[in-house]
């Protein structure tokens, strides 16, 4: 009960600041409210078809992806913020796919330097957090955008958040049982637990993480071969598999 009241009043507050800011950015007050929660609760749904688009506001942009950002992960401790490796991979993942884009947009795709990086973290933290929210037609920008996106759908953000795909803890685990796996080929009987923060995976536990990730992996690959066989290029096929994933 307490765990429930807590993310109730942190998801209350957090929607009620967020509302607050696109107000005073400039949203009018109905805007504001759908559009928080649409943000907080990483739906996506705005009232405008042109998304977030429709505003042109570079303090609107950068509000919603602060609190898209915040929602994708939910911790009662703030002060793991900064020891938690679930969270430190989730904002590594973030800034390193935003400047991987944020470069993308300024040479090829004629951005100045402040607009790059607007664009680039918006998006990313939208298509992250699976959110959704469009400030610009990304289909415009090269493939290498989408193929950097598309990895970030893949990963989504943190457990315990509203958003979907694969969630940053099971990259950080499947990431320490490769290392692991090569440390038993130089040290065949060594005993190296897996351990995230404070815990320690047992091999029941690594065995439903690799399970489910090989079938996670199976059925995003089973949909793109579907909809390739319905007439629909390879990389949209893939975009859309992920999506429905």
């Amino acid at each position: 009960k307490t765990t429930t009241r807590w993310l109730l009043s942190t998801y209350f507050l957090l929607t009620i600041c967020c509302i607050a800011s696109l107000y005073l950015a400039g949203m009018n007050l109905f805007d504001s409210i759908c559009h928080a929660f649409a943000t907080t609760g990483t739906g996506g749904f705005s009232t405008r078809s042109a998304s977030i688009a429709y505003y042109n506001s570079p303090a609107i942009e950068y509000i919603i992806t602060l609190f898209m950002f915040l929602s994708g992960f939910f911790r009662r401790k703030f002060k793991i913020f900064f020891t938690n490796s679930e969270i430190k991979a989730y904002i590594f993942i973030t800034l390193a796919a935003a400047a991987g884009i944020s470069v993308s947009l300024y040479f090829h795709s004629g951005y100045d330097v402040p607009t790059a990086i607007r664009q680039a973290l918006f998006h990313v933290v939208s298509i992250e957090t699976t959110t959704g929210f469009l400030s610009a037609n990304i289909m415009g920008w090269m493939p290498i955008t989408w193929i950097i996106l598309s990895i970030v759908m893949f990963t989504g953000a943190c457990a315990g958040s509203t958003s979907g795909g694969f969630k940053v803890v099971r990259i950080v685990a499947l990431f320490k049982i490769t290392i692991n796996e090569f440390k038993y080929i130089l040290h065949p009987r060594a005993v190296i637990p897996v351990r995230i923060n404070n815990s320690t995976m047992n091999y029941s536990m690594e065995h439903t993480l690799l399970s489910f990730a090989t079938l996670y992996v199976f059925f995003i690959i089973v949909g793109a071969i579907a909809l390739c066989l319905t007439g629909v290029p390879l990389m949209d096929a893939t975009g859309i598999s992920l999506t429905s994933i």
